[in-house]
């Protein structure tokens, strides 16, 4: 599995790939930069962590991350470019690196002569550029996963040189300290793809061969899962939602199981190596897994984030797998070109359709959100009531104050009695004293942007809101309208 690169390999295969990577880089950049207000879900998040890190001191609202969540990764751009521009910066460049040149080379290493078309395609990837919108950091991880296959491929079949090693424990190493999801992630991929290998051996060699790398790896992992994890684990009382822990929902997944189970069965036909069915495997295990749900937090997100991953390798499955099928419909290299093209042209517009309908969606800081954020004093210290999680967060990091926000589910045990004021001070639980839930929650500002939760047919009303859900909040007399911009009202509380 070691390859070998010559001057013409370089020119026909690895520079094109390159080339096609730095373009997709460029052209996030750009779209990320002319994207009107803050970008995205998770970017408040990240920024509150980064925030935290250089002396921010605010309750811990969310969860403990660990230090290149981003961390220490987006301190730099914040610094240079300040949060809009510097966190848009950051997400083009993480959301292509180091995804991008991880599928390089894993495709380099199984799929030589395709390693062109498998970067095409991956940067075609739907799944992937919503990502850049909702928050790259699992990307991040999940390019370390590539790159630890990558040298697992090598290491247990006996080829490796002592950067597959290096790869293997680097990635292991560093997975935790950068996301929970892609720890939860590395720890399917990884022993999926081995023992799948080991069952195609008939033999635990691939696993023997591979068990220092692994045990290294863990071991620099170690301290970043006892020092950070301890709010993710399933049962933690700020993550786990009241509900069952496992459950089936085919529709969120449809589109990977379908197409997943398709390639894989025709790539498994084709009679490849014992490497390649271990990563077919794999992709398998990928594919299914979004096709169930959870109340755990930490749960639900590995399976959803499953596709993201279970993406790339149907990619680098599909690509020489449908290229089989097309050689042996017609030999003409034309007809081959002229396939590829038919598909990009159908990718394109759905990652543009993706990728604009996302922003819209996640948009949790608009421009009418930072005009009327303008009238809340920087650092105040009472807690402002917002409309959900994320926006939170985003604010929270904006303004440099406390913030509590509303669920669309049962909230988790911690959070349970401060949602209980948060409802009573919206107007939605009758007989209740807003002005004492005020008090208890030490609240002088609610800000609401109105689009939510309505803004898709899809998304429930919020949890415990009347069906017209801001209608009582618009009328509440305790609350007074300081501020009204487009659908973003914020109300002071009159506390008499």
């Amino acid at each position: 599995m070691q390859q070998v690169v010559r001057h013409g390999d370089l020119t026909r295969h690895i520079i094109p790939a390159l080339a096609i990577g730095l373009g997709v880089l460029g052209l996030r950049l750009v779209l990320t930069l002319l994207h009107d207000g803050f970008l995205g879900v998770d970017g408040g998040a990240y920024l509150l962590h980064a925030l935290r890190l250089t002396g921010l001191s605010l309750p811990q609202m969310d969860f403990i991350r660990p230090p290149l969540a981003p961390g220490w990764m987006l301190i730099p751009f914040l610094d240079i470019w300040g949060y809009d521009t510097g966190y848009k910066v950051w997400a083009a460049i993480f959301s292509t690196i180091p995804v991008l040149p991880a599928t390089i080379l894993l495709a380099w290493r199984l799929f030589p002569r395709y390693v062109v078309p498998i970067t095409l395609f991956s940067v075609l990837n739907p799944w992937h550029w919503e990502m850049v919108i909702t928050g790259a950091l699992p990307l991040v991880g999940i390019g370390f996963i590539l790159l630890a296959l990558w040298g697992l491929v090598a290491i247990a079949t006996g080829q490796s040189r002592w950067y597959d090693g290096l790869a293997v424990v680097g990635s292991i190493g560093i997975i935790p300290y950068i996301n929970q999801t892609s720890t939860g992630l590395a720890a399917v991929a990884i022993p999926v793809f081995l023992l799948a290998l080991c069952w195609q051996e008939h033999s635990f060699k691939p696993l023997a061969s591979s068990i220092k790398w692994l045990a290294t790896g863990a071991l620099i992992a170690l301290p970043a899962i006892l020092l950070f994890y301890s709010d993710v684990r399933p049962g933690g009382s700020r993550l786990s939602f009241p509900g069952p822990i496992l459950y089936l929902q085919i529709g969120g997944g449809l589109i990977m199981l379908t197409w997943g189970w398709m390639v894989g069965w025709l790539s498994i036909k084709d009679g490849h190596n014992h490497v390649i069915k271990a990563l077919i495997i794999t992709m398998l295990v990928f594919a299914t897994l979004p096709s169930f749900g959870s109340y755990e937090e930490s749960i639900i997100n590995i399976f959803f984030r499953s596709q993201h991953i279970g993406s790339i390798l149907l990619i680098m499955l599909a690509v020489p797998t449908f290229a089989g099928v097309v050689r042996l419909a017609s030999q003409d290299a034309r007809v081959a070109k002229g396939v590829v093209a038919v598909a990009v042209l159908i990718l394109v517009p759905i990652c543009a359709f993706v990728f604009d309908r996302q922003a819209d969606y996640s948009d949790m800081v608009t421009p009418d959100m930072e005009l009327a954020l303008q009238h809340v004093p920087m650092g105040q210290p009472e807690t402002i009531v917002t409309g959900n999680f994320m926006t939170g967060l985003w604010i929270a990091a904006l303004r440099e104050s406390p913030t509590v926000w509303t669920f669309s589910t049962k909230p988790p045990p911690y959070w349970q009695e401060t949602y209980q004021h948060v409802q009573c001070l919206l107007g939605w639980v009758d007989g209740c004293d807003p002005l004492l839930a005020a008090r208890t929650l030490n609240t002088r500002y609610v800000i609401i942007d109105t689009r939510f939760p309505h803004i898709s047919r899809f998304e429930p009303n919020i949890y415990g809101a009347p069906e017209d859900t801001w209608a009582p909040t618009e009328a509440a007399p305790w609350l007074n309208l300081i501020a009204a911009e487009g659908t973003v009202r914020l109300w002071e509380v009159r506390h008499g």
